[in-house]
């Protein structure tokens, strides 16, 4: 097994050369919260996989994250239409997700996803965008209702330690046909959305971060022009962006995620000129195979190292992803950092152990020129 010993990581962080334009390097606060770092879960919190839940946060834990990205499924949650207009909520599933996220001092990062057939729009076999936003958002300030710093689940479990929901991430990659089968409505449609669901959240929550859902690298500029377009008053109200910026290979090392990140960056200071609008890395890694596992390793290490102290404003790193089939062709089957036991790859020991190091008095200062 490749371990990468703490004293090495703290010696070879590698730095983009800086850009003609950038500002001068400047030292930043070596403490790092634990928030900022994040893993997916989908898969070993998926409902098959309750009885291990507990288990797994605490696995999960050990590796100094501090939030669990995993959907917040308003088809689970809600699955009949309102009565009279009063919403029925189904919060049993949910609410032992958060309890054992919350024994091993885990926050959840919900992903408020995806369409429920009595609500949406099109085949309802195949639910996409709902049919009145007002529902979208009438579920999403019930999340910050039950879970937020003032929710009733809290109140239900005073013995559990309080970690309360922050962030609500709006959708995920809604710029790609796979999660938004009509790509023509999607930026206007989606902004209403966000509105309506950062109006909602916000009522319960005055302190929550309503994050704009995780978007692909592909075409994401063209897409927030749209969004900005058809909204105009989003400008004022984007709290944050989510973004996955997958890319690269042994042959490119970080260049084409820091690319991504970038080009991100600058199709936000064009759509909302005039705001610093901070990006959540809501999703990233690579696949082992086809990429080395020793490469992966090195570059988890070097985005924990280098996203927190970047001048693109990243405010979060939630690695894809804790555990995964490691079966079949597919790429998308091979991105786990652990084994189904909680075993630990290299790269989830690189992982952890630069989580170490940035929320440690030696943590590294120096700015990182991304942007």
């Amino acid at each position: 097994m490749i371990l990468i010993a703490l004293l090495v990581v703290a010696g070879a962080v590698a730095v983009l050369a800086p850009r003609a334009d950038a500002p001068p390097a400047a030292a930043t606060s070596p403490a790092v919260p634990a928030d900022f770092y994040g893993l997916n879960a989908q898969l070993a919190l998926s409902a098959s996989a309750e009885r291990q839940w507990p288990a797994t946060a605490a696995q999960i834990a050990r590796v100094g994250v501090g939030v669990v990205r995993r959907d917040a499924f308003w088809s689970t949650i809600e699955p009949t239409p309102p009565r009279r207009g009063h919403h029925r909520y189904r919060w049993g599933t949910t609410d032992r997700l958060v309890a054992a996220l919350a024994a091993s001092r885990l926050r959840w990062y919900p992903i408020v996803d995806y369409g429920v057939a009595w609500a949406s729009l099109g085949d309802p076999r195949n639910p996409p965008a709902p049919r009145r936003v007002r529902d979208y958002g009438d579920f999403a300030g019930a999340l910050a209702s039950r879970y937020g710093p003032h929710g009733r689940f809290w109140r239900l479990h005073p013995r559990l330690h309080a970690m309360p929901v922050h962030d609500y991430e709006i959708w995920n990659e809604p710029n790609v046909a796979h999660f938004w089968s009509d790509q023509a409505s999607a930026p206007a449609r989606l902004a209403a959305m966000y509105l309506a669901a950062r109006k909602h959240v916000r009522a319960v929550d005055r302190s929550a971060r309503v994050v704009l859902g995780g978007l692909s690298a592909v075409g994401v500029d063209a897409f927030l022009t749209a969004m900005a377009q058809a909204r105009p008053q989003l400008v004022g109200q984007l709290d944050a962006v989510g973004f996955h910026p997958y890319g690269g290979g042994p042959n490119g090392g970080l260049q084409v995620t820091y690319d991504r990140i970038r080009a991100l960056r600058a199709a936000l200071t064009r759509s909302f000129p005039g705001r610093r609008v901070p990006i959540e890395i809501t999703e990233t890694g690579w696949a082992v195979p086809p990429t080395p596992e020793a490469w992966r390793a090195d570059r988890l290490r070097q985005l924990a190292l280098e996203l927190p102290r970047s001048n693109c404003d990243v405010t979060r790193l939630i690695v894809h992803t804790w555990t995964s089939l490691d079966a079949g062709a597919s790429p998308e089957a091979w991105f786990g950092i652990a084994q189904p036991d909680g075993t630990l790859s290299p790269s989830g020991v690189a992982f952890q152990q630069a989580i170490a190091l940035m929320r440690s008095p030696q943590a590294p200062t120096a700015r990182v020129q991304i942007c």
